[in-house]
């Protein structure tokens, strides 16, 4: 048996989502556009999450769809990170900043993994076979399958352990800099995050404020991760071993460009 409300508020949800996703992936231009692709890997993911609260009984081919939309994340994932990680280097040519060769030669072999990434996630597109995704919305016809049921606590059983997982941790990280316990924490707020989008049409009020405050939760536990400059660092690091450049010299001019211009922070992977 499945509780009524609670299926029909999450199959609208999978209606909306499913459109949506199949909209961004009806642009042919969506794979060499770093925007229209982060919302396709954004999208992907906001559909996932109402999978996870589903009957996946009431789905046939849920778990072959749920393989699709987690292959798909996975590969968006490389190409996304490039895609930052060179808008954050193109970023740090403020006129005027002495770089030397290191700069240029790090875009131009970053450029090159960048190609060679998306040629990869295009083979693994046609694999995945996304032109199945609508398929996810085929309910089989069950006898008798739902009953009344309690909405209000149907969405909390729901979102308690979710809050759980995205909240107790929070306290222990002010303790102590660790950038992988920000990172996984980022990522237990934004699942909750997307949960409560689900399942906050059943709320009397939307609850948009909470959402806001969420996302700034989320955005302000991805800078403080990158606030090291660790990540795009290493890459950097790697590519000057590629081609043969040590930029130290340049690299103690880093913090301030022309006429006091601050260098632009790391940029967020959303």
């Amino acid at each position: 048996m499945h509780a009524l409300e609670l299926s029909i508020l999450l199959h609208r949800a999978l209606e909306a989502r499913v459109e949506h996703l199949s909209g961004l992936l009806a642009d042919p231009a969506w794979q060499q556009d770093p925007e229209g692709l982060h919302q396709v890997r954004v999208g992907s993911r906001r559909l996932r999450s109402v999978l996870d609260l589903v009957r996946p009984e009431l789905y046939p081919g849920f778990r072959r769809q749920g393989r699709r939309l987690r292959g798909l994340t996975r590969a968006l994932g490389l190409t996304r990170e490039l895609d930052v990680h060179s808008a954050w280097l193109e970023r740090l040519a403020v006129p005027g900043l002495a770089t030397g060769s290191a700069l240029e030669h790090a875009l131009e072999v970053l450029e090159a993994k960048r190609g060679k990434a998306r040629r990869a996630m295009a083979r693994d597109l046609e694999r995945i076979s996304l032109k199945r995704l609508p398929d996810l919305l085929k309910v089989p016809s069950l006898p008798d399958p739902f009953v009344p049921g309690n909405l209000a606590g149907d969405v909390w059983e729901a979102l308690d352990p979710r809050l759980e997982a995205a909240f107790s941790p929070l306290p222990g990280l002010l303790d102590r800099e660790d950038p992988p316990a920000l990172h996984a924490a980022r990522i237990r707020v934004k699942r909750f995050r997307y949960a409560l989008e689900v399942l906050g049409a059943a709320f009397q009020a939307p609850p948009e404020a909470r959402l806001r405050q969420l996302k700034e939760l989320q955005t302000a536990l991805g800078e403080h991760h990158a606030a090291d400059g660790r990540v795009p660092l290493v890459l950097v690091t790697s590519i000057e071993a590629e081609v043969g450049v040590v930029a130290v010299e340049s690299h103690g001019q880093a913090g301030r460009g022309a006429e006091g211009q601050p260098v632009p922070e790391p940029v967020r992977i959303a």
